[in-house]
């Protein structure tokens, strides 16, 4: 299993947002994406869910491409994104919101297996999985958006932001469920605005500024390098 972006450009109005981007993710592999905000981090994982087409370049996953087709036939695929916040239905039971992710075929199939999954990553959940969704806290609805999409059997797992507005506590705590499942086959890349805590979650890293990939690396490496920290990074 592998993603590949080669060399993507994507347009809005005439204005170009991303500017020959290339990377690649493996299976089992946790890399970040990081920058500043509006350098088009968010745009990027549009672009691969398929809200977004590029203008320029492809995106391939497992050797098919994909850059054309919309986003539920992308997460059919496997490859499932998380929006920034993390979006709810609000007026569901964390149960319902569970069901709603449970949505193709080989889901469908591991669905006891992967709710037992989602209640032991997040107790909390499954404390309240009868509560409606919007009574729970803002750090408990982005858990629920994450074990929503987990139960989905995705392959390749994007994740936007999901510290923005957490306090962190409550950050520290969805690291390390996520650390859980480093053990696994799934692949996760991360957007994230604690440059610090994306880097040592993952095993490598990109930089992203003004639309481009300026460097990467080793997550470790990256985090080393002064110049890298002063120049992009802003540490």
């Amino acid at each position: 299993m592998n993603l590949k972006i080669k060399s993507i450009e994507v347009h809005r109005n005439a204005i170009r947002i991303l500017n020959n981007v290339s990377l690649f993710l493996e299976e089992g592999e946790r890399i970040s994406i990081i920058g500043s905000n509006g350098v088009g981090k968010t745009t990027l994982l549009n672009t691969i869910s398929g809200i977004l087409h590029p203008t320029a370049g492809e995106i391939t996953f497992c050797d098919l491409r994909i850059d054309e087709l919309e986003p539920h036939k992308i997460a059919e695929l496997g490859v499932m994104h998380v929006p920034e916040k993390g979006r709810v239905f609000p007026l569901m039971t964390v149960r319902e919101n569970l069901e709603m992710g449970v949505y193709i075929k080989e889901a469908r199939k591991k669905k006891a297996e992967s709710f037992e999954m989602v209640y032991q990553l997040f107790p909390v959940l499954g404390q309240k999985r009868r509560q409606i969704a919007s009574s729970l806290s803002g750090g408990e609805q982005r858990m629920l958006a994450i074990a929503r999409t987990l139960v989905g059997c995705p392959k390749v797992l994007m994740l936007d932001e999901i510290s923005s507005g957490l306090a962190p506590k409550i950050i520290e705590e969805i690291f390390e469920k996520l650390m859980v499942k480093r053990k696994t086959e799934l692949a996760i890349l991360i957007v994230e605005q604690d440059i610090k805590r994306a880097l040592k979650f993952s095993d490598r890293g990109y930089v992203m500024v003004t639309g481009a990939i300026k460097a990467e690396g080793r997550s470790e490496d990256l985090l080393k390098d002064d110049f890298l920290k002063q120049a992009y990074l802003g540490l």
